[in-house]
This record gives structure tokens, sequence and C-alpha cells, in this order.
């Protein structure tokens, strides 16, 4: 991987890591005085980011599947909590047990219209067994004869400069949700400051910005799709 992307992934996990405690401990407060749904929903976004330390991890190591089946791990873990914050049958049949999280996605892309896709996008290519994805890849000799391939990477993985934007975006996309998500369970409008929100029980103020990335991760994704598809030799 590029010395930029190393560099990114690091301040990232870096960043995450050093504020996630304080910023837990002051959430967890909040969601405690108010209700026990809003709690528990807190707990699930606090697993969606662990989740997303575990997917830059995956990133450094160019596990571009694994990368991407966690990324939509965090997709659903964040959505669930969405949904059984707002619902309250839902949070019902979360305590019991019979919760089934892929519901959550059709609740949560009410609020975040492009979820449903991006979880989609993943389930495509890194749940579900499929040839692009798990089978051979193809790579062409100094003739430019293409074949197919099925190469043993247990080393350094070989470098592909767009394939690693993808992966990187990608993870700044589900980060940007997940925000999203997080500010829509934890956070109310601000009576008095026109565009801000509040943390709910505490004075804190916050201004959000989540939907702006959301777009420009969105539309930096869709930029490149068939450079990433020929760089990853048919990986993505």
């Amino acid at each position: 991987m590029t010395l930029i992307c190393r560099k990114l992934l690091a301040s990232s996990t870096y960043a995450i890591s050093g504020t996630l405690n304080a910023l837990a401990n002051r959430l967890e407060t909040a969601a405690i005085e108010d209700n026990q749904a809003r709690y528990d929903a807190f707990a699930l976004t606090k697993s969606a980011l662990d989740i997303l330390v575990s997917a830059l991890h995956m990133a450094r190591q160019r596990a571009i599947v694994e990368t991407m089946s966690l990324l939509r791990v965090a997709l659903e873990c964040g959505s669930t909590a969405l949904h059984i914050s707002q619902d309250s049958e839902a949070y019902k049949n979360y305590k019991r047990g019979n919760y089934h999280s892929p519901k959550a996605i059709s609740f949560a892309k009410r609020f975040i219209p492009i979820l449903g896709e991006v979880w989609g996008a993943f389930s495509e290519t890194a749940i579900h067994a499929n040839l692009i994805g798990f089978g051979p890849k193809f790579k062409s000799n100094d003739k430019g004869k293409i074949t197919r391939v099925v190469t043993l990477e247990y080393g350094s993985r070989k470098l592909h400069p767009i394939q690693d934007k993808v992966v990187l975006t990608s993870i700044s996309l589900v980060s940007s949700i997940i925000l999203k998500i997080t500010e829509l369970i934890l956070f109310e409008k601000h009576p008095l400051y026109e565009g801000a929100l509040r943390l709910v029980g505490t004075e804190t103020i916050y201004m959000s910005n989540s939907d702006a990335k959301i777009v420009k991760y969105d539309e930096e994704l869709r930029s490149y799709p068939s450079q990433a598809h020929q760089n990853t030799q048919g990986g993505f």
C-alpha cells in the first residue's frame, strides 16, 4: 500500500482509538439517563466503531473481501441500533433475542437512502460466494493475453493504487454513515442554534457534517468503478 494510504490508516486508527473512550463516557451517561433502548442502541454504535477499526487492519493487509465483509457487519450493526432506538416493537424483539438484523436495513434507509445500496453491494461482493470476488483472478502476460490464475499471497500482496482508494473510500463512507446513525440516535435539534445538534441530556453543542461526507464519499466511489475493477484483476 502506498505511503500516503499507510499514514491515513495509521492516523485514522489512532484517532478512533484515542477518542473513543472519552466520547463513550459522555454518550453513555446521556443514554442511561434517557432510556434503556437508547443505551442499548449506543452499545451497538460503539460496536460498529470497533468493527471499523478491524476493517482498517484488514485494509492494511489488502484483504479486500474481509474488509468489505466487516464494513457490511458495521452497517448492519448501526442500522439495528437505529431501528431499536426508534421502534419499540423492534426493541422488544431485540431484547428477547429473536430480532433479525437484516430487517434493520429497510428501516435505516428511510433516513439514509444510500445505505441499502451500499449494504447490498458489500453482500454481493464479499458475503455470497461469487466468481468475481472469490474465483480466479484475471492476469495479462507480456503479449497482452488474458489468463485466469489462482495466486497464493500470504506475504505482501501486490500493490493496486485504485483498489486501495476504493477500499479507503469505502471505509470513509461507512464511517460517515455510522456517524449519521449516531447523530440520529443520541442527538436532537438544538432549540436555540439553527443547524446545531445537542447531545441528549446535556448542553453539548454539535455541528453535523455527516450528510455532506456521505455525498462526498459516495461520489468518489462512483467516479472510478471501472478502473477499480481493472486494477483489482476481478477482485472487487
